[in-house]
């Protein structure tokens, strides 16, 4: 039976207009960089996050300063990202009706690969809070999804067997962590990987 829903953040929870990358660049008068750039810098938060943990943000402001060419300070990184929240994602219209409907009958969480800093930012400006139990990023865990240990730490906060929780995300590296643990796997893409898969939010209702 399960008992709690954990979901992902962007691209799941929370939609965006733009990558965070053409923001970036759009802020910086380089709209002229193209999707090699835009790979590389992708490539380089991959490459980063695969070696011994270090911060989401400070992988983010790494990448960014070898990809541009520049070099990025934290606090910059913050500012910029503060601000893509509020310009460049936005919630679909639905999302929250189907979060408070869902937390009357289970407990609700969060498992994000992202910083405790801009996580909460992100649920504080599109007021969404209220909806979750706790609140796991990869800052809390030491670790990125697909790692085991985020998602056990999530599911030692609410007290929850593998078993009794499902996770819903967006990605390849969301389905095969949450499976790795047990935990039933929703997606919100086509992922083979995953036990469900959904083309909206909404459809949430028809399997819990």
């Amino acid at each position: 039976m399960i008992k709690a829903i954990f979901f992902d953040v962007n691209g799941t929870l929370l939609k965006s207009n733009r990558k965070f990358f053409d923001f970036l660049a759009e802020r910086f008068g380089n709209r002229e960089l193209g999707n090699k750039a835009k790979a590389k810098f992708r490539e380089k938060i991959e490459k980063f996050s695969g070696q011994n943990f270090r911060p989401f943000l400070e992988l983010v402001r790494e990448a960014a300063s070898e990809t541009f060419g520049r070099e990025f300070s934290l606090g910059e990184i913050v500012e910029i990202y503060e601000d893509y929240i509020e310009k460049g994602m936005y919630i679909e219209k639905g999302t929250k009706d189907v979060l408070e409907n869902l937390g009357r009958n289970y407990k609700l969480g969060i498992i994000s690969n992202g910083s405790k800093e801009i996580v909460a930012k992100q649920l504080s400006f599109f007021g969404i809070e209220k909806f979750f139990e706790v609140v796991i990023t990869s800052d809390n865990a030491k670790a990125f999804k697909p790692d085991r240990k985020i998602f056990l730490l999530a599911l030692n906060r609410l007290k929850i067997k593998p078993e009794n929780a499902a996770f819903v995300g967006n990605s390849k590296k969301d389905m095969l962590g949450a499976k790795k643990v047990g935990i039933l796997a929703i997606s919100l893409s086509e992922d083979k990987d995953a036990d469900f898969r959904i083309k909206s939010f909404e459809e949430l209702e028809r399997i819990f």
